[in-house]
């Protein structure tokens, strides 16, 4: 038995809609068979025979251990009962006819492997529960399936990283919300719960998730690295992020930190090189040419995908840029890799001494080798947001880059707000939850209007620069605590 996963359960979304019974034998007769509920598979039409409901089998909560799998139920065929926090006026949601979102949880499946290791089996996708009746969504409720193939009720029980913004007071309605500092993520901290939203702090491995009960991770961020995506596909869990929701605010710091150095002169007619052109770097590279900038980009996967036209090769950048941005994910072992992707030996091919800018993830640039290019005047300058080791940082990076700032690049409220609309949407979906409304939907920010001058007055990353270097120690302070900048619009 693999011994991080013993008591692991998987879930299944499904929606439960009451529906009245005449017969309290645990019999349904041939009159009852069309109001009967079924499991099926989410979008499928035909019935999933495994998973036939119990008969007349209705989820009555009585608690006699704190361990789910010794939770026990007693069948009320005609007048069962829910929680009180979960009745509706004075009768049961389930005889009253509320559809209720709810998830399906059942005991994972053990299968024996070659080696003969015993480990858990991924279970089907998402099922439904159907009934003839359905009615508004009044009620949020994850039901337990015991190993008796008994239904209990409760809410999800979500974690989410206390840091991120905008997201207090949006899943209390449908669920039991509790919010912790990225060190207090711990394994007995997330055993019970159903889902956490983290950012990049919170490293979600088997150390922390291994014996825990959590199905689902959101990312509210673009980045997946403090992720350990292998582990978790291999047990179920669900992981999302948010791509391109601080691609604006990105572009505006990389424009806005160019303007910002005395000795690099107008935007008009320099020349750029885009490193990584997904959801940031294509509006990176669209911002320069519309400043008058010749952009060169580099990004081998989609070349090989769409062809190599319209892509350069990071050497040719090298050799002609005037700046290059780097905008890749942070990749160790795929055929691209992006670790130390800014080493010694292109910054020994760099002939025009370009501004180097690194916004994308600390490791993808080394930090000595930046030091070292500087020291020997291979390249005019450094921008630096994402460092190798944060937060305990490079005091000589720090000291010699001509911008340098806690991670903040991506920091605007609209691209927050972005991402937890995408983490939160992302997670109603996964769990059969009531979508949430919200007040304020964001643009992309792909045509925004700009101009060097609207740039250089929404931001000034000297300011920021100054901050950290008087107090390098407050680097994770200053990133909590940052006052979020407005993006053009």
């Amino acid at each position: 038995m693999h011994p991080c996963r013993s008591d692991r359960r998987r879930d299944t979304t499904v929606v439960l809609s009451g529906s009245r019974h005449n017969r309290s034998d645990g019999h349904a007769s041939a009159s009852d068979a069309r109001s009967t509920p079924v499991f099926q598979p989410a979008g499928s039409s035909e019935t999933h025979r495994s998973h036939r409901r119990q008969p007349d089998r209705r989820p009555c909560v009585r608690h006699t251990q704190s361990d789910e799998s010794h939770i026990h139920e007693r069948p009320h065929p005609r007048h069962a009962r829910l929680p009180r926090r979960h009745r509706h006026s004075k009768r049961s949601a389930l005889h009253n006819g509320f559809q209720q979102r709810c998830i399906l949880r059942r005991p994972a499946q053990r299968v024996h492997s070659l080696s003969g290791s015993l480990h858990r089996k991924a279970l089907q996708p998402s099922a439904r529960l159907h009934s003839r009746d359905s009615a508004h969504s009044s009620l949020s409720v994850v039901y337990l399936m015991d190993s008796d193939n008994h239904l209990n009720a409760r809410r999800p029980e979500v974690i989410i990283e206390a840091n991120i913004p905008f997201i207090r007071g949006i899943l209390e309605p449908v669920a039991d919300v509790s919010y912790l500092e990225p060190e207090r993520f711990t394994p007995e901290t997330v055993a019970t719960a159903d889902a956490i939203v983290t950012r990049t702090r919170v490293k979600c491995c088997e150390d922390l998730l291994g014996e825990s009960r959590v199905s689902f991770i959101a990312s509210a961020t673009i980045g997946l690295d403090h992720v350990d995506l292998p582990w978790c596909r291999s047990h179920g869990i669900t992981v999302v992020n948010a791509p391109g929701c601080n691609a604006p605010a990105v572009a505006q710091y990389v424009f806005a930190s160019l303007l910002s150095l005395p000795d690099f002169g107008p935007l008009e007619g320099k020349t750029l090189g885009v490193v990584g052109v997904g959801n940031v770097g294509r509006i990176v590279a669209d911002w320069g040419e519309r400043l008058g900038m010749r952009v060169m980009r580099c990004d081998p996967p989609r070349a090989l995908a769409e062809g190599a036209t319209g892509f350069s090769s990071i050497e040719e950048i090298a050799a002609e840029a005037d700046a290059i941005t780097f905008h890749t994910p942070l990749t160790r072992t795929v055929d691209c890799p992006t670790f130390h992707l800014c080493d010694d030996s292109l910054l020994a091919g760099m002939t025009h001494r370009p501004v180097i800018i690194n916004s994308a993830r600390g490791p993808v640039a080394d930090n000595e080798a930046l030091i070292r290019a500087l020291r020997d005047k291979r390249i005019s300058n450094v921008v630096i947001d994402c460092w190798e080791n944060e937060p305990d940082i490079s005091r000589t990076l720090l000291d010699m880059a001509a911008v340098a700032t806690p991670h903040i690049a991506g920091y605007s409220r609209q691209g927050k707000i972005r991402a937890t609309q995408m983490a939160v949407d992302a997670l109603t979906a996964h769990f059969g939850l009531p979508a949430t409304q919200w007040s304020e939907k964001m643009a992309d920010g792909a045509k925004a209007t700009i101009s060097a001058g609207l740039i250089a007055a929404s931001y000034d990353p000297m300011a920021d620069t100054a901050m950290l270097r008087r107090d390098p120690a407050s680097f994770e302070r200053l990133r909590n605590h940052y006052h979020l900048r407005e993006e053009l619009s």
